[in-house]
C-alpha cells in the first residue's frame, strides 16, 4: 500500500525551513480564512493556523473564539493520529 501524504514547508522566524505534514483544512462557517491542521512527520507535536486562500502564509495566532470552534476538530484529529 504507498500512501501520499500533504506536506508543507514551514519557514521560522529564524528563516530555517521544516517539512511538515498537512492533516487536515477546513472552513469554519461565516469565516474567510480557512484553517490547517498540520504536524511534524513524526506526529510527534500539532499545529493549528489559518490562511487566506491566495496567501502563502499560516498564521497561527488564532483569536480564542477561534480556537474554540477548532478545538474538537483538531482534538478529534490528532487523537485518531496518537492511535495509528
Amino acid at each position: 500500500m504507498v500512501i501520499f501524504m500533504d506536506m508543507i514547508t514551514i519557514v521560522d522566524e529564524n528563516g530555517n525551513k521544516k517539512q511538515m505534514e498537512v492533516c487536515l483544512t477546513f472552513k469554519l462557517a461565516n469565516r474567510l480564512d480557512s484553517y490547517v491542521i498540520y504536524s511534524e512527520l513524526d506526529k510527534s507535536h500539532y499545529y493549528i493556523g489559518k490562511y487566506m486562500e491566495d496567501m502563502m502564509n499560516i498564521d497561527t495566532n488564532l483569536t480564542n473564539e477561534e480556537y474554540q470552534l477548532c478545538e474538537s476538530i483538531f482534538e478529534r484529529v490528532v487523537g485518531e493520529n496518537v492511535r495509528d
